[in-house]
Protein backbone atom coordinates (compact mmCIF):
# COMPACT_ATOMS: atom_id res chain seq x y z
CA UNK A 1 0.00 0.00 0.00
CA UNK A 2 2.88 2.70 0.77
CA UNK A 3 4.56 1.63 -2.33
CA UNK A 4 1.24 2.02 -4.61
CA UNK A 5 1.15 5.49 -2.95
CA UNK A 6 4.17 6.45 -3.71
CA UNK A 7 4.81 5.45 -6.76
CA UNK A 8 1.15 7.42 -7.52
CA UNK A 9 2.81 10.73 -5.97
CA UNK A 10 5.68 9.78 -8.43
CA UNK A 11 8.31 9.49 -5.26
CA UNK A 12 10.75 6.71 -5.27
CA UNK A 13 12.37 5.93 -2.02
CA UNK A 14 14.70 3.71 -0.48
CA UNK A 15 13.34 0.35 1.01
CA UNK A 16 14.22 1.30 4.79
CA UNK A 17 11.87 4.94 3.69
CA UNK A 18 9.30 2.43 3.01
CA UNK A 19 9.42 -0.12 5.54
CA UNK A 20 9.58 3.13 8.10
CA UNK A 21 6.27 4.78 6.39
CA UNK A 22 4.90 1.26 6.63
CA UNK A 23 5.84 1.26 10.35
CA UNK A 24 4.12 4.69 11.23
CA UNK A 25 0.90 3.80 9.66
CA UNK A 26 0.54 0.45 11.04
CA UNK A 27 1.18 2.50 14.18
CA UNK A 28 -1.53 5.25 13.79
CA UNK A 29 -3.97 2.62 12.60
CA UNK A 30 -3.84 0.81 15.30
CA UNK A 31 -4.45 3.36 17.64
CA UNK A 32 -7.30 4.68 15.73
CA UNK A 33 -8.21 1.68 14.18
CA UNK A 34 -12.58 1.81 15.24
CA UNK A 35 -12.61 5.41 15.06
CA UNK A 36 -14.13 5.50 12.01
CA UNK A 37 -15.62 2.32 11.50
CA UNK A 38 -18.61 1.19 12.00
CA UNK A 39 -20.54 -2.05 10.61
CA UNK A 40 -22.63 -1.67 7.36
CA UNK A 41 -26.32 -1.16 8.11
CA UNK A 42 -27.90 -4.56 8.47
CA UNK A 43 -24.61 -6.28 8.58
CA UNK A 44 -25.35 -7.57 11.99
CA UNK A 45 -28.96 -7.92 11.46
CA UNK A 46 -28.11 -10.77 8.94
CA UNK A 47 -24.97 -12.43 10.45
CA UNK A 48 -27.11 -12.86 13.13
CA UNK A 49 -30.14 -14.40 11.39
CA UNK A 50 -27.67 -16.59 9.53
CA UNK A 51 -25.98 -18.13 12.90
CA UNK A 52 -29.62 -18.50 14.25
CA UNK A 53 -30.04 -20.87 11.21
CA UNK A 54 -26.69 -22.58 11.45
CA UNK A 55 -24.51 -21.06 9.44
CA UNK A 56 -21.03 -20.13 10.83
CA UNK A 57 -19.42 -17.04 9.70
CA UNK A 58 -16.09 -16.61 9.19
CA UNK A 59 -13.63 -13.44 8.17
CA UNK A 60 -11.38 -14.15 5.29
CA UNK A 61 -8.93 -10.66 4.85
CA UNK A 62 -6.14 -9.82 3.63
CA UNK A 63 -6.11 -7.23 6.33
CA UNK A 64 -3.10 -8.78 9.19
CA UNK A 65 -4.59 -10.81 11.42
CA UNK A 66 -3.91 -8.96 14.37
CA UNK A 67 -5.02 -5.72 13.29
CA UNK A 68 -8.50 -7.54 12.16
CA UNK A 69 -9.17 -9.15 15.40
CA UNK A 70 -8.64 -5.94 17.16
CA UNK A 71 -10.75 -4.12 14.95
CA UNK A 72 -13.67 -6.51 15.05
CA UNK A 73 -12.94 -7.09 18.94
CA UNK A 74 -13.46 -2.89 18.97
CA UNK A 75 -16.62 -2.91 17.27
CA UNK A 76 -17.75 -5.71 19.84
CA UNK A 77 -18.53 -8.28 16.75
CA UNK A 78 -15.94 -11.00 17.74
CA UNK A 79 -18.82 -13.37 19.24
CA UNK A 80 -20.12 -13.43 15.97
CA UNK A 81 -17.31 -15.61 14.37
CA UNK A 82 -16.22 -18.78 14.36
CA UNK A 83 -13.07 -17.72 12.53
CA UNK A 84 -10.97 -14.38 12.01
CA UNK A 85 -8.20 -15.03 9.53
CA UNK A 86 -5.95 -12.66 8.06
CA UNK A 87 -2.89 -12.51 5.52
CA UNK A 88 -0.74 -13.76 7.74
CA UNK A 89 -2.19 -16.41 9.33
CA UNK A 90 -1.99 -19.17 6.87
CA UNK A 91 0.87 -19.89 4.78
CA UNK A 92 -1.10 -18.26 1.64
CA UNK A 93 -3.47 -14.96 1.10
CA UNK A 94 -5.96 -14.02 -1.28
CA UNK A 95 -6.58 -14.17 -3.99
CA UNK A 96 -4.87 -17.82 -3.73
CA UNK A 97 -7.63 -20.40 -3.12
CA UNK A 98 -6.26 -21.94 -0.07
CA UNK A 99 -6.75 -18.51 1.86
CA UNK A 100 -10.62 -19.17 1.30
CA UNK A 101 -10.79 -22.79 2.20
CA UNK A 102 -8.10 -22.31 5.33
CA UNK A 103 -10.86 -19.96 6.48
CA UNK A 104 -13.79 -22.58 6.29
CA UNK A 105 -12.30 -24.94 7.38
CA UNK A 106 -10.83 -22.83 10.73
CA UNK A 107 -14.80 -21.81 11.39
CA UNK A 108 -15.43 -25.87 10.96
CA UNK A 109 -17.65 -25.22 7.60
CA UNK A 110 -18.09 -27.05 4.34
CA UNK A 111 -16.60 -26.25 1.33
CA UNK A 112 -19.82 -27.49 0.03
CA UNK A 113 -22.17 -25.32 1.47
CA UNK A 114 -20.40 -22.04 1.69
CA UNK A 115 -20.59 -18.51 -0.06
CA UNK A 116 -18.12 -15.95 0.40
CA UNK A 117 -19.31 -12.35 0.32
CA UNK A 118 -16.60 -10.39 -1.10
CA UNK A 119 -16.23 -6.55 -1.77
CA UNK A 120 -13.36 -6.64 -4.66
CA UNK A 121 -11.82 -8.14 -7.70
CA UNK A 122 -9.45 -10.13 -5.51
CA UNK A 123 -12.31 -11.38 -3.61
CA UNK A 124 -14.24 -12.42 -6.78
CA UNK A 125 -10.75 -14.24 -8.01
CA UNK A 126 -10.36 -16.06 -4.67
CA UNK A 127 -14.04 -17.44 -4.24
CA UNK A 128 -13.36 -18.68 -8.29
CA UNK A 129 -10.67 -20.30 -7.37
CA UNK A 130 -11.60 -22.09 -4.60
CA UNK A 131 -15.34 -22.95 -6.38
CA UNK A 132 -17.26 -21.30 -4.03
CA UNK A 133 -20.04 -19.08 -4.88
CA UNK A 134 -19.14 -14.96 -4.40
CA UNK A 135 -21.77 -12.08 -3.46
CA UNK A 136 -20.47 -8.96 -4.83
CA UNK A 137 -21.18 -5.53 -2.45
CA UNK A 138 -21.54 -2.62 -4.34
CA UNK A 139 -19.84 -0.52 -2.42
CA UNK A 140 -16.49 -1.90 -1.30
CA UNK A 141 -13.30 -1.39 -2.89
CA UNK A 142 -13.52 -1.95 -5.84
CA UNK A 143 -12.96 0.46 -9.06
CA UNK A 144 -14.40 -1.51 -11.25
CA UNK A 145 -18.26 -2.06 -10.77
CA UNK A 146 -19.04 -5.72 -9.26
CA UNK A 147 -21.36 -6.93 -11.92
CA UNK A 148 -18.31 -6.78 -14.44
CA UNK A 149 -16.30 -8.83 -11.71
CA UNK A 150 -18.71 -11.78 -12.21
CA UNK A 151 -19.95 -12.32 -9.49
CA UNK A 152 -22.87 -14.82 -8.55
CA UNK A 153 -24.99 -12.45 -6.98
CA UNK A 154 -24.42 -8.60 -5.97
CA UNK A 155 -26.05 -7.11 -3.22
CA UNK A 156 -26.30 -2.76 -2.92
CA UNK A 157 -26.84 -3.76 0.77
CA UNK A 158 -26.98 -6.56 3.61
CA UNK A 159 -30.70 -5.94 4.02
CA UNK A 160 -31.30 -9.45 2.40
CA UNK A 161 -28.04 -11.38 2.85
CA UNK A 162 -29.47 -13.97 4.15
CA UNK A 163 -32.03 -14.67 1.45
CA UNK A 164 -29.38 -13.99 -1.13
CA UNK A 165 -27.54 -16.71 0.40
CA UNK A 166 -30.04 -19.25 0.25
CA UNK A 167 -30.41 -18.79 -3.85
CA UNK A 168 -27.57 -19.18 -4.27
CA UNK A 169 -26.46 -22.81 -1.80
CA UNK A 170 -30.39 -23.45 -3.49
CA UNK A 171 -29.01 -23.65 -7.49
CA UNK A 172 -25.99 -25.73 -6.43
Amino acid sequence: MIEEALAQSGEMRAPHDVDRFLAMFLDHYQANIARNSRPYPHVVDEIVRLRSEGARVAVCTNKREALAVRLIGALALTDLFAAIIGRDTLPVSKPDPGHLTGTIARAGGDIRHAVMIGDSGVDVATARAARVPVVGVTFGYSDVPMAELGADATIDSYANLSGVIRHLLMRE
